[in-house]
């Protein structure tokens, strides 16, 4: 079978023969003029598929660390899954009830094989097989990273994933934990099983409902001197004969449950007369305080794998006295991750279950979760730095959190919407433009059904729907959802609270939507509305005593628009005192992170009409830095910087690194954003023809 080419295989290919036609019609045209040039074309073509063939190695960037946790016995089981797992005969699958001790096995399999493996990687099941594999925070991959532009939908992404996943395990031992998949089957199971890599898997469910894959049944420990030696790591105090005995009955009435044990053991008066009793008054029989019974609900909704403590507490508010309390109880488990540098807070799974059912998770009882999670994102909690001032891989890091969130409230509250909106923008920030376009969307109509469409936080919300559109370059659908928003607004009563702001964002976006048209006189009279809109916010904020910090980031937007018209019409002094004040107005702590960039790439714009390109150079650099450090090297904005600095580069007679620019530029296009070929054929125009 014939191997299909990529589109950037196709475009090295041609341009290899464009060099051939070149060196042998030298005396021509189109011919090298010189050999210095034919060197540096040469070069450039390979470091061109240098580039090519180092974005072609994958490696696994996760790393599972275990942290040391109480483990008794067990070792009879411990010699099974290891045997199992010799054999190569598929995923050895750890079943039995809930609690009963399958996850703390597996654990124990992994801290006691940890040299046996170059990589492990250990999942908690949530949904789908597709969506575990896909999620790259937990299964990172070098030069890999899912964009609806590259791979168009994630059953795509997850094929190709798998594909790359075998590779590296033909050459590397890997070993996959799935934690607590209780589903019955899925489509993408074989898929995954299929990999050639060892794979451990708990679960609830027989495995015979999965297929004939080997399955170790987990129960009670085994031996008197397994359940002294459990005893004796739970006990809080030095039990008597008579309650040595009373903990042995009630052993054999739970038949040996190992959660609801370790809850007897810590608390002696505490005793259930079965798992779904023990679910169901576990928190109906602990007399919790108010702030435990809130934190037991933030924490039911986050990933298995817990939460960062200093995160929690940031977010949430609750205080050590509470944790400590919870951990004492034996309700929160606490361990180290190397990677957060930090504790981390977590349940069990039949815990978490049991919070979930008792407590019930709600828009209303976790509002005060969702408002510190929106100040976290907005910067307002830590260093403030926003979800556009971290980098990208700081942002991963809070992917599964954001995530978890977002799953536990499927219909967002409209009184909440800006919190939510703070969620779907994270998203869209990551490259999830598919999944924010559609809770966007979703938290529009729940909005507008509770507000109504003259109100201006339902104008605002069809804005924010807009931006996901303009980021993820779907120009045509952003442009019908900002002229929606100006419209809805303009309709709003002048009377109605913070009117002034959202009035001026979306004339903001109006004028750059006059701009694109090339009609520069409305735009820049939208963008002077803009201005005058955010001013009078600016001046009632201030009248009530309130925080303008996100009033002035906004008006510094609404300069640039102004100060973009004036450019593009020709008017360059106006355009470049409009610059000068943006200058006085940005507040130093805004100059810190990636914000600049934009602002910085518009003086660049001024100083190239200029012709002073000396100054732009500088200026240049400093925004692909920025942008590749906060961004990372693929994001559009870091493109677009990379190509105003070739720009540059030409303008000084600097080809030579002009055409390396355009080359990783191109590059990156071709892989990340196959369907921009305007932009493509404006990169290659520039390559090849020299229309700059």
């Amino acid at each position: 079978m014939k191997k299909t080419k990529t589109y950037e295989q196709e475009i090295l290919e041609w341009r290899w023969r464009q060099l051939y036609l070149r060196r042998k019609y030298n005396n021509t045209p189109a011919g090298f003029k010189s050999e210095e040039q034919e060197c540096l074309a040469c070069s450039l073509w390979e470091q061109d598929v240098q580039r090519f063939r180092e974005g072609q190695i994958y490696r696994i960037l996760s790393r599972y660390q275990p942290s040391g946790e109480i483990f008794v016995g067990r070792k009879d089981d411990l010699e099974r899954i290891h045997a199992a797992l010799e054999k190569k005969a598929g995923p050895v699958v750890l079943y039995g009830m809930g609690g009963i001790g399958k996850s703390a096995l597996a654990r124990a399999y992994v801290r006691q094989h940890m040299e046996d493996y170059d990589h492990i990687l250990f999942l908690s099941f949530s949904s789908t097989m597709q969506s575990l594999l896909v999620d790259d925070f937990s299964v990172r991959i070098s030069n890999l990273q899912y964009s609806a532009d590259e791979y168009g939908n994630q059953k795509k992404y997850f094929q190709i994933k798998c594909r790359i996943l075998r590779q590296i395990a033909k050459k590397e031992r890997i070993l996959i934990v799935i934690d607590d998949c209780n589903i019955k089957g899925d489509k993408h199971m074989q898929d995954v099983f299929s990999l050639p890599c060892d794979f451990l898997v708990t679960t609830r469910r027989n495995p015979i409902l999965w297929g004939d894959y080997p399955g170790i049944e987990v129960s009670r420990l085994q031996t008197e001197e397994e359940w002294r030696t459990f005893t004796d790591a739970y006990r809080t105090k030095e039990l008597s004969p008579e309650e040595m005995e009373r903990i042995a009955q009630y052993r054999d009435m739970v038949q040996g449950h190992t959660l609801m044990m370790q809850q007897r053991i810590h608390n002696p008066e505490k005793e259930f007369k079965g798992f779904e009793d023990f679910k169901r008054g576990i928190f109906q029989r602990f007399p919790l305080k108010k702030e435990e019974k809130q934190a037991m609900t933030y924490l039911s909704i986050m990933p298995v794998q817990g939460i960062p403590r200093t995160m929690f507490q940031t977010i949430t508010g609750i205080g050590d006295e509470v944790i400590e309390q919870l951990k004492n109880d034996m309700f929160i488990q606490i361990g180290w991750d190397e990677n957060w540098k930090d504790s981390m807070l977590s349940l069990h799974p039949i815990i978490a279950e049991a919070a979930r059912l008792v407590f019930k998770p709600s828009c209303l009882n976790c509002g005060k979760l969702l408002i510190g999670l929106y100040n976290y994102l907005r910067g307002k909690l830590t260093d403030g730095r926003d979800t556009w001032g971290r980098t990208h891989a700081e942002n991963q890091r809070l992917e599964p959190y954001i995530y978890a969130v977002i799953r536990a409230f499927p219909e967002p509250a409209p009184w909440l919407c800006e919190a939510f909106d703070e969620l779907y923008t994270f998203y869209w920030i990551q490259e999830y433009f598919e999944e924010a376009k559609s809770y966007e969307e979703k938290l529009y109509r729940a909005v507008c059904e509770y507000y109504g469409e003259s109100h201006p936080m339902t104008a605002w919300i069809a804005l924010r729907v807009a931006a996901v559109y303009y980021n993820s370059l779907d120009f045509q659908e952003a442009r019908a959802w900002y002229q929606k928003g100006l419209t809805m607004m303009q309709r709003c009563p002048a009377s109605v609270p913070l009117r002034s702001l959202y009035l001026g964002q979306a004339y903001h976006k109006a004028a750059r939507l006059y701009r694109y048209d090339k009609d520069y006189s409305n735009g820049l009279q939208m963008a002077r509305r803009a201005v005058a809109s955010i001013e009078q916010a600016i001046e009632d904020a201030r009248k009530h005593k309130e925080d303008t910090d996100r009033f002035e980031r906004s008006l510094t937007h609404c300069l640039l628009e102004e100060g973009k018209n004036l450019f593009s019409s020709g008017e360059l002094p106006e355009a470049e005192a409009v610059y000068r004040e943006i200058q006085k107005k940005m507040p130093d702590s805004y100059k810190k992170d990636f914000y600049p960039n934009e602002f910085q790439c518009f003086y660049i714009d001024i100083l190239m009409a200029k012709k002073d390109y000396s100054q732009a150079e500088p200026l240049a650099k400093e925004c692909v830095e920025r942008a590749v450090r906060f961004r990372g090297e693929s994001f559009k904005d870091t493109l677009s910087c990379r190509e105003l600095l070739a720009d540059v580069y030409i303008k000084l007679g600097k080809v030579d690194k002009a055409m390396e620019e355009y080359h990783i530029l191109l590059g990156w296009l071709q892989k990340k954003y196959p369907r921009q070929r305007e932009w493509i054929e404006r990169i290659c125009r520039k390559i090849i023809r020299g229309e700059f």
